[in-house]
């Protein structure tokens, strides 16, 4: 062997062969295949149960707001509808809510639908409406009792003076809604996004609440 033949085998490069690059793509391929699913599923359990502790803490904080409203209407003149079944919603994006209620009071069943869309908390609260006040108060006092919960959208059924259900997440466009009520809470993805559901939700839940 000459000694130009040696010199080239010195300084023949090492390195990986197709072969061995192909097996190690393979099991890459293998191992994200097994692991997304896995991380994917972590992840939406992590954004379900943070909706999920919202909606208790609303459920909570709502609860101690409808008790001090409870007070409120054994005296003349004050009427929060709570004494009927309400479903209050509140939207973050616009700084909003909506409310309706059913009464019997009166012999037959009215229903109160306030404001379809874009009037603020604080229009709510100074509003010459008794009900629309109250949940105006309402709304704003739980916002500032919970944090971060201005920055989710937020519903609550209520009947009677007690808070059956609530529920939240972070966009109206999510399918990571969290819930809460008396005595239950779990994982669970919705059927479709929380504008869609949240009304359906509040009142299985709602059920959920009255069951033995």
């Amino acid at each position: 062997m000459s000694t130009i033949e040696k010199s080239r085998i010195g300084r023949r490069v090492k390195g990986f062969t197709l072969m061995e690059l192909i097996i190690v793509i393979a099991i890459i391929g293998v191992l994200l295949g097994v692991l997304l699913p896995t991380m994917s599923a972590y992840y939406w359990k992590s954004r379900v149960k943070t909706a999920n502790n919202m909606a208790k803490m609303v459920y909570n904080a709502s609860q101690t707001e409808v008790q001090k409203l409870m007070s409120a209407d054994r005296n003349p003149g004050h009427d929060s509808g709570m004494e009927g079944l309400m479903l209050i919603q509140y939207d973050e994006a616009n700084d909003n809510l909506a409310f309706t209620v059913t009464s019997t009071e009166t012999g037959g069943v009215t229903t109160y639908t306030w404001p379809a869309s874009g009037t603020s908390i604080e229009d709510a609260v100074n509003s010459t409406d008794p009900n629309t006040a109250a949940v105006g108060r309402l709304v704003r006092n739980v916002n500032r009792t919970v944090s971060s919960a201005s920055d989710y959208n937020w519903a609550i059924y209520v009947e009677n003076y007690i808070v059956k259900a609530a529920v939240a997440a972070e966009t109206r466009n999510t399918r990571n809604v969290g819930y809460f009520t008396k005595g239950t809470i779990t994982n669970e993805q919705a059927s479709g996004n929380y504008g869609d559901v949240f009304d359906d939700i509040l009142t299985e839940k709602a059920d959920v609440y009255d069951a033995p």
